[in-house]
């Protein structure tokens, strides 16, 4: 009887371990992390959770090579242009360049319209003439039109036919619920903008056509797919969703609207593998296989069949993103194996190492950093909610309360970068070094840079506005997007150090939702200084120096960083001369006088240079990095017990010599780079598992 009861037990515990060995939701990638998207709309969407949506269910021409940010091979064109192949060519002026793209034939977009040159040509006007405010269009307008948005070129259109004047005193008095405010004048001056604009990418047969004033070096790495803005969109189901219907008279109806007001605000038609099955903005989206995706060959375990065709039982068909604000919420999903993928804020980092079946891929190499930006403009009527009472009266702030250098000054002194770096990171990051990123070419290594020391920053704040500053204090609302821990912490240590420094220096925090309500206090301008981060939209230091210091630039026209004067006039030149010649030496010269003027004006606090960190279910197979993409890629998962990253690819993704694959250099740890095995130390990405 004893025996026979051991045996029972012996196979009741048996068949648990087989339990908890099972894969769960063989068939679903479930991913957890914080909220949340903003926009679907390729032309609106500009952060990186809108932008994960957008490349697992649009494409672009062209596509980068595994991990790498240099090498390209053909998406939705059929060729990669190089002046190899005669597909980039310069005129005799050795400035006008044209680039071709031969588009495929055959492929359907997720409604079942079939993809066509015009709707190549139809994205990218569509996405100039949209011309949001603080969009991505800057990327696509410079080096097309020679201007930072495309409301600067209309200006020089108006100034070409003659009727500047005319034309401007006419926008002033326009009113779009009034169609009879919209002159001849302003129509004219329309018409002749969109109608170039068109001719600056056309159809001829089945290739589009695209031409450039000047050579620009990155300008593939602009079109290439994780750049949402230039996904390929679907003519006719933008103009059946109320979208301009690409008549150069009618563009302005559609002109910089509001983020719900775009036709692709929250729908999709994309031609990518997934299609759109579910979406909120506050709890997450679902996305299911597009079982008629034209390149099924480029995701074999995705779209794998056995001999009669049938997919596989194992194959990845559906997709949940939820998002879940609590770390510790996610926390217990991740060790109970209902999540798969999760987002672990690198302060937690040590309640989810030594974790059962689970494992992380660390110091993934990254283009990414973080910076708290002064806005030099910020509005004071109808936003006591962040600037008081708008006065520098110990109860608010006024509107150009950072223009005072002093006032700069004192808060860069007053922040502590070690202890971000050591608590809101866990060390796996570095303190930046101005607005280049270190991982791209023409970074400064050896730029100065500010460290805390409250006795300095206590003697600009008593010269600031006069010493009246010191006397009266002040108050403000510091806003980050809700769950980002690091940006919780970066505000707390200088809510404390200020406090410290004059206890009349009132610093509230506050947090909302990414694309529920974070996003529009930062486009509306209403956050006098605001926590944020940068990731890169293509590998080259103008994707730095463009948004972060150029007068029109995503965050310097933000915080209207051109209130600075003389100072903005010289950024601008020097961002131009960097971005548009082809001299190294030039390239640099420009790019460090940036970093130097950033420093010396004391223009942003600049937090931090981040490496990536990836969390995963073991059971999670083929996961693979590239340090350009918006979020994960979900078409080259599949699950399975024992599953391992794409070592391979992920080898792509390192420009470290020598560097291999180094399975189990100690219990559970893997290297991709190098090892020296008697110091422990790892340079390139590390592989723990438990």
């Amino acid at each position: 009887m004893k025996r026979i009861w051991l045996l029972g037990l012996i196979l009741v515990l048996a068949v648990s371990l087989l339990g908890f060995a099972q894969v769960k939701n063989p068939n679903t990638i479930v991913m957890q992390t914080i909220p949340g998207w903003d926009s679907l709309d390729p032309a609106y969407a500009y952060d990186t959770a809108s932008g994960e949506l957008i490349f697992n269910l649009y494409e672009n021409l062209i596509d980068y090579v595994g991990g790498s940010t240099s090498q390209f091979k053909p998406m939705l064109a059929t060729v990669v242009p190089s002046t190899e192949n005669g597909l980039i060519t310069i005129a005799k002026d050795g400035k006008t360049t044209y680039i071709d793209f031969p588009i495929r034939n055959g492929i359907t977009f997720h409604n079942g319209d079939v993809l066509t040159p015009a709707d190549v040509a139809y994205s990218f006007w569509r996405l100039i003439v949209t011309d949001v405010t603080g969009g991505p269009q800057w990327m696509v307008d410079g080096p097309m039109l020679g201007t930072g948005d495309f409301s600067s070129f209309v200006e020089l259109v108006a100034d070409d036919l003659g009727v500047k004047a005319q034309f401007d005193a006419d926008l002033a008095k326009y009113d779009a619920t009034k169609p009879e405010t919209y002159t001849d004048t302003m129509k004219k001056v329309d018409t002749e903008a969109a109608t170039r604009v068109e001719k600056l990418v056309t159809v001829k047969g089945d290739t589009v056509e695209f031409t450039l004033p000047n050579p620009v070096p990155y300008f593939l790495s602009i079109l290439a797919h994780s750049a949402s803005w230039c996904a390929i969109v679907d003519k006719s189901f933008v103009v059946s969703k109320g979208g301009w219907d690409g008549n150069p008279a009618t563009w302005r109806k559609h002109h910089d609207p509001q983020k719900k007001d775009m036709p692709l605000f929250d729908v999709e038609n994309g031609t990518g593998p997934w299609k759109l099955a579910s979406l909120d903005p506050t709890a997450g989206f679902t996305l299911v296989r597009n079982d008629n995706y034209w390149n099924k060959a480029a995701y074999p375990t995705m779209f794998a069949t056995d001999k009669d065709g049938n997919y596989l039982s194992t194959n990845i068909n559906k997709v949940v993103e939820t998002y879940v604000q609590e770390w510790s919420d996610r926390r217990l999903a991740f060790k109970n194996g209902d999540a798969d993928i999760v987002y672990v804020p690198l302060q937690y980092k040590d309640q989810a190492e030594g974790m059962k079946g689970v494992r992380t891929l660390g110091y993934l190499p990254s283009g990414i950093d973080a910076s708290i930006f002064f806005n030099y403009d910020v509005p004071t009527v109808g936003n006591d909610a962040f600037v008081g009472s708008g006065k520098l009266d110990g109860n608010g702030i006024p509107s150009d309360f950072f223009l005072d250098k002093n006032v700069r000054l004192g808060f860069e002194y007053a922040f502590d970068w070690q202890t971000l770096i050591k608590d809101a990171y866990k060390g796996e990051a570095v303190q930046a070094r101005g607005p280049i990123v270190n991982s791209v070419k023409y970074y400064n290594p050896n730029q100065a840079v500010y460290h805390l020391d409250l006795a300095k920053a206590t003697e600009y704040f008593k010269k600031a506005f006069n010493g009246e500053l010191w006397k009266v204090g002040f108050k403000m609302t510091i806003e980050w997007n809700t769950g980002n821990s690091a940006r919780k912490t970066a505000a707390s240590i200088l809510q404390d150090n200020l406090r410290k420094i004059n206890p009349k220096f009132q610093i509230e925090l506050g947090s909302k939702p990414w694309g529920a309500g974070y996003l529009d206090d930062y486009k509306a301008r209403k956050l006098p200084l605001f926590i944020i981060g940068w990731l890169w939209d293509y590998p080259d230091a103008d994707d730095w120096a463009n948004p972060y210091m150029q007068s029109n630039g995503t965050y310097g026209g933000r915080v209207s960083i051109a209130k600075l004067g003389d100072v903005s006039k010289k950024l601008d030149a020097l961002v131009k001369e960097g971005a548009y010649s082809l001299d190294p030496a030039v390239r640099q010269a420009a790019y460090y006088e940036i970093q130097k003027i950033a420093y010396d004006e004391a223009t942003a606090i600049f937090l931090v240079d981040a490496t990536g960190r990836h969390w995963e279910r073991t059971w999670v197979n083929n996961y693979e990095y590239n340090a350009i993409w918006p979020g994960q890629n979900f078409s080259v998962l599949s699950k399975k017990i024992g599953g391992e990253p794409n070592y391979d690819e992920l080898l792509t993704t390192l420009n470290i010599p020598g560097a291999k694959v180094l399975k189990n250099v100690e219990p559970g740890k893997t290297v991709i780079g190098t090892w020296d095995a008697a110091t422990k130390t790892a340079n390139g990405i590390v592989i723990q598992e438990w």
